[in-house]
């Protein structure tokens, strides 16, 4: 099963539990990563492979993933490329955790712009630009983010990397459209 064919499984779900038996139950074709949230305050976050799916859930209030494995490893059967291409992530993954960390208490749509305009791990940040020394095929880039209010049904969407572009609310009545 394609990967966005799982997301859309994702979607129609009416529950966390619900989405993740549709997930586990899918011969999936791609790795990937899926945090799903509800506005009943519950969130996990999927590490997707075609042999396994691993479960993260927040650690004191918070949860976040950085574009490598967490759980997975070959204990779990996988063997994560990205992390061996790109092992600059693993620090984008500790910083991450380290804002909600030091902010857990204090989040709102203006914290979590700050989170995804973040620069302060200069190797791995979370706003990431092309690194000129980075093979071509390697060069990658935030080209977009989207913060999400689930209270609220609305989006907040930099189309491009955040620290370059302004955040535009949709709600999802204007999405509809």
């Amino acid at each position: 099963v394609p990967f966005w064919v799982l997301a859309r499984a994702v979607l129609n779900s009416r529950t966390i539990e619900e989405a993740r038996t549709a997930i586990d139950r899918a011969e999936r074709a791609v790795s990937g990563n899926m945090l799903i949230a509800s506005d009943q305050g519950e969130v996990i976050d999927l590490e997707i492979t075609p042999v396994d799916v691993a479960c993260i859930e927040p650690t004191n209030g918070a949860l976040s993933h950085a574009n490598s494995f967490e759980r997975m490893g070959s204990d779990r059967n996988v063997t994560d490329k990205w992390e061996r291409l790109r092992p600059q992530m693993k620090l984008r993954a500790a910083r991450a955790q380290e804002i909600l960390r030091e902010n857990v208490s204090e989040l709102d749509i203006e914290s979590f712009k700050a989170f995804f305009r973040d620069h302060t791990t200069e190797s791995a940040p979370i706003c990431s630009h092309p690194n000129p020394n980075d093979p071509d095929d390697l060069r990658s880039q935030t080209v977009v983010s989207v913060i999400m209010d689930l209270n609220e049904r609305a989006m907040h969407i930099a189309e491009g990397p955040p620290c370059a572009h302004e955040y535009q609310r949709l709600t999802f009545q204007s999405l509809s459209n």
